[in-house]
C-alpha cells in the first residue's frame, strides 16, 4: 500500500493533529505511529490539508529523545496529510471550550473528540473517578481510548483525557468497570483502583479482558501480566466487576456467544488477576437477532421496597433483565428467574418463562 512517512525527535510533550468534523465515511487513513521503530499507535484519521475544525493531541512525554515516525496511507488524497502535524508544549485548545455551541453545561462531556460509555466510575478519597469510553481523534466512533476524568460533586468535572491508551496489536479499549480494592487483595496496595477493561483486536485477532490500576488515583499502568482472561468466543467484552462479601470473591460478569446465543459468563477471583469460569447464563439466538443478554451485563443485589429482603438483579443492554438469587457462583437460568422486559414486550417476556 502507498504510504508517506514523516520522522521528528520527540523533543515536546505532544504531537498536534489538524481535524476535520467528517462523516464516517469519508477518506479517513490508517495511521501507525512508532517511537524508535517500535509501533505504539494505530489509528484511524482524517487530516486536512487546512482549515481544521479543531486540533487533536497525542502525548508523548513517555517518548522524549525517542525518534517518532508517522506513517501513513495516502491514496487517493492530492496532499501530503502529514505535512501540518507539529510538536507543541501543550494542547492547542479553543479559547472557550466549555462554551461551545451545543456543549452540555450539566453533563460530562470531553475536552476533545467522541464519547460513548462511562466506565469505572467509583467513590475514592472524597473524589468521584470516572472514565469513559473515547475516540480523541474524531467526533465518530473509532480509535476508542479510556479518557479520564474526577470530580467531588458529579457536576463540575477535570478532564484529564485519554489515559488507557490501545497499543498494537489491540485496535481498541472497549468497556468494563472498575472497583476500589478496600482489602488489597491484588497486591497493588490498599484502596488500588483496579480496572478491568477489553482488549479488543481487529481482522480476526483475539478479545482478551486485561487489567489496569492506580495506587494514587491518578496515574494508571497496566498490569505486566495482561490478558487476565484470554479470549473464550470471538468478540466477549464488557467485564463487569464487583466484590462479593459473602464468598469473600470478586466476580465478574463478562458478556460472549455459545452455542449461537448470547451468554453472560459468571467468573470468580481472589485476587482481580486470576479469574475461573464457575457458570453460565443463556440468553438469546444470535440467529434470530434476538438481544437479550446483548453485550454490557450488569448482576447487582437490590433492595425490595417494601421488604426487609434483597433479590439480585442480571441485565443486558436490551433493557430486558431477569430477578432471582445469586451465591457467588450461579445465577438462575431464565427458566428460573423473573424475566421481564419493558411493558411493550411483555408478552414476548411471558414466552421466555413458559
Amino acid at each position: 500500500v502507498p504510504a508517506h512517512t514523516r520522522t521528528f525527535v520527540a523533543a515536546k510533550p505532544y504531537v498536534l493533529f489538524p481535524m476535520w468534523n467528517c462523516g464516517p465515511g469519508s477518506l479517513r487513513r490508517r495511521l501507525t505511529v512508532f517511537a524508535d521503530g517500535a509501533p505504539i499507535r494505530v489509528m484511524d484519521v482524517l487530516l486536512p490539508e487546512k482549515d481544521p475544525d479543531w486540533w487533536a493531541w497525542m502525548d508523548v512525554s513517555a517518548y522524549k529523545g525517542q525518534a517518532l515516525t508517522f506513517q501513513m496511507d495516502v491514496t487517493g488524497l492530492s496532499y501530503d496529510p502529514l505535512a501540518t502535524i507539529e510538536a507543541a508544549d501543550r494542547p492547542r485548545e479553543a479559547a472557550n471550550l466549555y462554551d461551545e455551541p451545543n456543549r452540555p453545561q450539566l453533563k460530562f462531556s470531553p475536552r476533545q473528540g467522541w464519547l460513548n460509555d462511562p466506565n469505572g466510575l467509583v467513590y475514592r478519597d472524597g473524589k468521584w473517578l470516572l472514565f469513559y469510553q473515547h475516540n480523541p481523534f474524531s467526533v465518530w466512533w473509532g480509535n476508542l481510548h479510556w479518557g479520564y476524568a474526577e470530580s467531588t460533586d458529579l457536576v463540575h468535572w477535570t478532564d484529564h483525557g485519554a489515559e488507557l491508551v490501545p497499543e498494537p496489536p489491540h485496535r481498541d479499549i472497549i468497556s468494563g468497570s472498575g472497583v476500589v480494592d478496600r482489602e488489597n487483595t491484588a497486591g497493588f496496595g490498599k484502596d488500588a483502583h483496579v480496572l478491568l477493561y477489553t482488549a479488543a483486536g481487529e481482522k480476526g485477532k483475539p478479545f482478551t479482558q486485561c487489567l489496569a490500576f492506580s495506587r494514587d488515583g491518578r496515574r494508571y499502568e497496566k498490569y505486566a501480566g495482561n490478558p487476565v482472561i484470554p479470549q473464550l468466543s470471538p468478540g466477549n467484552r464488557d467485564p463487569k466487576v464487583f466484590w462479593h462479601a459473602p464468598t469473600r470473591a470478586w466476580v465478574m460478569a463478562l458478556y460472549g456467544e455459545e452455542n449461537g446465543r448470547h451468554v453472560v459468563w459468571i467468573l470468580t477471583s481472589p485476587d482481580l488477576k486470576t479469574w475461573t469460569k464457575r457458570s453460565t447464563v443463556t440468553g438469546g439466538e444470535t440467529a434470530k437477532k434476538d438481544r437479550w443478554l446483548y453485550e454490557c451485563p450488569g448482576l447487582e443485589e437490590l433492595k425490595i421496597e417494601g421488604e426487609d429482603g434483597t433479590a439480585w438483579v442480571l441485565w443486558g443492554a436490551d433493557n430486558a433483565y431477569a430477578v432471582g438469587t445469586f451465591d457467588g457462583a450461579v445465577f438462575p437460568g431464565i427458566a428460573e428467574a423473573l424475566f421481564l422486559r419493558e411493558m411493550s414486550d411483555r408478552t414476548e417476556a411471558e414466552a421466555y418463562i413458559t
